[in-house]
């Protein structure tokens, strides 16, 4: 089998080759702007102990997904928490978070998008995502 790497990283980008037993699998980062990206292992790993500090998450479909951010960047508003930047969304296997198979993506992203909020301040909207 035969698939695409892009990550916007010119290094690593291009075709890569497996057997026909290959499962792709993604992490990725999405922006309250609606930018998204993939996430390779190593920034998944890079992202995950740089929030330790002040990591938060919040779990999506029925428990089966997980968007990681900066708790640094949450803010509340009257009876909400909101977070206003980029999520890692991984998949979440009891107590660990994982990547997501190809077939999901697409149910992770609506599942994102249930979240995304329109936030006025004054005269600036901006976008932002319900955190619970």
């Amino acid at each position: 089998m035969k698939f695409l790497d892009i990550t916007l990283n010119p290094v690593t980008d291009g075709i890569l080759v497996g057997d026909d037993t290959d499962v792709m699998e993604h992490a990725f980062i999405i922006g309250t702007n609606g930018e998204k990206r993939f996430a390779n292992n190593d920034e998944v790993k890079r992202i995950i102990e740089e929030l330790k500090p002040n990591g938060g998450g919040f779990l999506l479909g029925e428990a089966k997904y997980v968007a990681l951010f900066n708790m640094d960047k949450a803010f509340k508003i009257q009876n909400g928490r909101f977070i206003v930047g980029s999520v890692l969304v991984m998949s979440y296997e009891g107590e660990r978070p994982g990547f997501i198979p190809d077939e999901d993506i697409d149910v992770v992203m609506d599942l994102l998008e249930s979240r995304r909020v329109t936030v006025v301040d004054g005269k600036q909207k901006f976008s932002a995502f319900e955190i619970l």
